[in-house]
């Protein structure tokens, strides 16, 4: 059974967008992190390679 929800209980739009925008920044910053991570791990294999 799928409820709906009255058109008073909906949030705006904006306020969709707003939450969209929020997490698509918060996942480009987890993103950038996490490729710094793996270019870490890279240097350090690559490391004893180079000695």
């Amino acid at each position: 059974m799928i409820r709906v929800k009255k058109a008073n209980q909906l949030r705006p739009l904006a306020d969709y967008q707003a939450n969209a925008n929020h997490l698509s920044e918060k996942q480009r910053r987890h993103d950038a992190k996490h490729r710094a991570l793996i270019n870490l791990s890279e240097l350090e294999l690559a490391q004893p390679l180079a000695k």
